[in-house]
């Protein structure tokens, strides 16, 4: 076991995203139909390994660096409707409530372990639900196929080398069965997660606080689904918008169990400010396709949410904000320049230096965090300046392609026999990972975050600001970034600044050990303190009336 998690690490070589969103962390910074991020904010390529190749997501939220994972690499999936003769979903009856709500547990495939969780839930009158595979940066991935049938639970993940598919008995708190995917075949067991993910009421439930609507709005075609908590006091009140990080989150930025954008809008709403949330291009209810938005097609999104806002009358349309996590931040800046009106802008673990320079520092952290030696990071590094060229000068894919093919069969050659075994068709697999991998490098989104540096717009803003990082934030390395946006603050115009570094927090501003992506499987699903103070005590500020 222990060997064949050794030969994984050797074999992943991913672009980490900024995680989750608050991670993405971003975030993600998450993620999806790209990776999303080898961390909660997040967007991952990655590339190959013996275990199923089910996702990376802005892991909690983020941009892409190249970095081996420490668990079994990341192969992007997508929740659209596979072909398969799955199960159509199942109407919602009585006894669905079986299977309602959260699980974790592992599938064991080639005896090694990959520990993921599933939330299941019903909506007009459908079985659906998501997945998080932590250790592939995976978090919030929709799954297609769902259905509960005489006590058997099915559901899929597809991606480019074959759908993931769950097949299953459930017995009270615990769902088991079999795991298939691209030729592999393992076991999977899920039990009931214990106590709630995430704090506050459900959709259209109430509270002393606060009140939650489900709510859409367009941006031309687009049209995207949220939900709009707002307090349950007199109107009219503040608002902010929550931006979530890179890799195709959902409004709640899920990541393992913590919904960090539900909490943290609950928390926020408490204070008598109501809080726009809502699933970026292609997830969720919302339409369009993540991948092909740039960071400029998201602010527009941004820009169109601030305009539905300042046309509800219970709402201030004097004291609108933005708080943006990870990648997030950068579009929240790009659209306080854009928009008149934007009142104050939060920075969650906020990059402030241009894209392909927070991933050379990214890569490097998340590998060395992770246990990768000199060498790896070495060759790591080497691929990751070939495909960034690549990106800039449009040119020199083939050099990267051929690169990613040696990597991979190199790799995969060095697994033990039993994890090499267990690969059906390796020509197949190779073709697949390589191809999902340069499709993720040449994809708008991901051009734009690489040529794109913040300082410019950090600058040019004109209303008040807080930055926030975290210690042990491995998709936005604090030391760079803390650094970049006091320079930034200390040349602009800025009327009023705040930033501060919280102890001991990684990207989704949780308490950390190491801030290793690993770690977010196992963390509690709340903030740490100090941010919650930092921010909510300046958000207070912010819509104070005199």
């Amino acid at each position: 076991m222990a060997q064949i998690r050794v030969a994984a690490l050797k074999l992943a070589i991913l672009f980490a995203g900024l995680v989750v969103a608050l991670t993405a962390a971003c975030t993600g910074d998450q993620p999806t139909h790209l990776p999303s991020t080898a961390t909660p904010d997040g967007t991952a390529v990655g590339m190959p390994s013996p275990t199923p190749s089910l996702v990376p997501a802005e892991t909690p939220t983020g941009t892409p660096a190249m970095a081996p994972s420490p668990e079994p690499a990341a192969i992007p999936t997508t929740a659209a409707p596979t072909e398969t003769a799955a199960p159509e979903p199942t109407a919602a009856h009585a006894y669905v409530a079986q299977v309602v709500g959260d699980w974790a547990g592992n599938t064991l495939v080639a005896q090694s372990q990959l520990e993921l969780s599933v939330s299941l839930a019903v909506s007009g009158g459908v079985l659906h639900g998501t997945i998080d595979i932590p250790s592939q940066g995976a978090f919030g991935l929709e799954l297609a196929g769902v259905a509960y049938e005489e006590g058997r639970l099915h559901f899929e993940l597809d991606s480019p080398i074959g759908i993931a598919v769950w097949d299953g008995e459930v017995r009270e708190d615990a769902i088991e069965g079999e795991f298939t995917q691209a030729g592999l075949q393992g076991t999977f067991r899920l039990k009931r997660a214990e106590g709630p993910t995430a704090s506050g009421p459900g959709p259209g439930q109430e509270s002393a606080a606060y009140l939650r609507e489900e709510v859409s709005f367009s941006n031309g075609e687009i049209v995207l689904a949220g939900d709009l908590t707002f307090p349950d006091s007199a109107a009219p009140h503040p608002a902010v918008v929550l931006i979530s990080g890179s890799g195709g989150q959902d409004r709640d930025t899920s990541f393992y169990g913590f919904k960090v954008f539900e909490v943290l809008a609950n928390l926020i709403a408490a204070q008598g400010i109501a809080v726009l949330r809502f699933d970026d291009r292609g997830i969720g209810g919302s339409t369009g396709e993540w991948p092909q938005a740039t960071l400029h097609d998201r602010a527009s999104d941004v820009a169109a949410a601030v305009a539905w806002l300042e046309a509800r009358e219970d709402l201030d349309r004097n004291s609108i904000g933005l708080v943006g996590h990870s990648e997030g931040g950068l579009v929240a800046g790009i659209v306080a320049n854009q928009v008149d009106g934007i009142a104050y802008l939060g920075l969650l673990a906020s990059p402030a230096v241009r894209g392909d320079e927070l991933l050379r520092a990214q890569q490097r952290m998340i590998m060395e965090v992770g246990g990768a030696g000199p060498k790896l990071v070495e060759q790591a590094q080497a691929y990751q300046q070939l495909a960034l060229r690549a990106v800039a000068t449009r040119e020199g894919w083939d050099a990267v392609e051929s690169s990613a093919r040696a990597l991979v069969l190199e790799q995969l050659e060095a697994l033990p026999e039993a994890a090499q075994g267990s690969i059906a068709n390796t020509e197949k697999y190779v073709d697949g990972m390589v191809a999902r991998q340069l499709m993720a490098l040449q994809s708008p989104w991901f051009r734009s975050f690489v040529e794109y540096d913040p300082r410019p717009h950090i600058l040019a803003l004109d209303v008040p600001v807080l930055a926030l990082f975290g210690t042990h934030d491995t998709q936005v390395p604090a030391d760079q970034n803390s650094t970049a946006m006091s320079e930034a603050f200390a040349d602009s115009s800025i009327p009023s600044h705040a930033l501060a570094t919280i102890w001991p927090a990684n990207h989704l501003f949780q308490e950390a050990v190491t801030g290793n992506i690993d770690e977010y499987a196992v963390l509690n699903p709340e903030f740490v303190p100090d941010f919650l103070e930092f921010l909510l005590d300046w958000l207070a500020m912010q819509t104070a009336r005199p």
